[in-house]
């Protein structure tokens, strides 16, 4: 059985909730990110080592430290430089000498309501993210949530990791989770359909403004999964 290494108390002064601070936080909603709106709001709620820089497709990238652990925020979806509408979260689990399986991300995005798991191309690493969009406004204190939020999930994903039975993450073998269910696999699809097609009646009648921008994140975290900060250990 591996374990992931991760420190103690891992998330902001916060713990999710804005409480002590409310007073610090701005009451005005912030109706884009920037790399100045964003990196003050970090090191108002408790970050360290903020920074922020440009790739060289001109994305800005946001890193900063929790507990000693380091963390990455990008900015995307910026019609007008330099005010962008959303801010992507992401840190990155590595498992050395071994793969994630898909039913290991799968099971642990069935249990995370709050954030997910992205399993990169090659199966070597998750990335851990949310995405928070300021379409329309958002309150500083819920960024401030979003963000204490986000710096729990590696202590959540370790959680989930211990709670799977693992047989394997030896090289060149993904590592793999016993999943039981009482329901028959043609139950189960039929109980599907049958609710994606109940809720997709509904949906019809709902006017909602459209926002495909927040589209396609794929290519994004993957260049998270490139830099992991956590690694699977023995």
């Amino acid at each position: 059985m591996r374990k992931l290494i991760l420190a103690a108390g891992m998330a902001l002064a916060l713990s999710g909730t804005p409480g002590a601070f409310a007073q610090e936080l701005s009451s005005t909603p912030l109706t884009h990110f920037t790399a100045d709106n964003v990196t003050a709001l970090l090191t108002k709620i408790g970050a360290q080592n903020v920074s922020s820089a440009k790739d060289t497709d001109g994305i800005t990238t946001i890193a900063f430290e929790a507990s000693g652990q380091k963390f990455r925020g990008m900015l995307l979806v910026c019609k007008q430089q330099p005010n962008c509408l959303g801010l992507l979260l992401g840190v990155a689990v590595a498992a050395e000498g071994g793969t994630f399986s898909a039913e290991i991300v799968n099971s642990f995005n069935g249990s995370a309501p709050f954030g997910k798991a992205y399993r990169s191309k090659d199966g070597t690493a998750v990335v851990l993210f949310r995405y928070v969009i300021a379409d329309y406004g958002i309150l500083e204190a819920n960024v401030a949530s979003n963000v204490a939020n986000f710096t729990g999930m590696p202590a959540a994903f370790a959680r989930h990791l211990s709670s799977q039975t693992i047989a394997s993450i030896q090289d060149g073998k993904p590592a793999t989770v016993n999943l039981t269910s009482t329901m028959s696999a043609t139950a189960a699809a039929a109980e599907a359909k049958a609710s994606i097609t109940a809720k997709a009646a509904k949906a019809v009648a709902l006017k909602l403004p459209a926002a495909p921008e927040h589209g396609e994140l794929t290519s994004f975290l993957e260049t998270f999964a490139k830099d992991p900060a956590y690694k699977i250990s023995k």
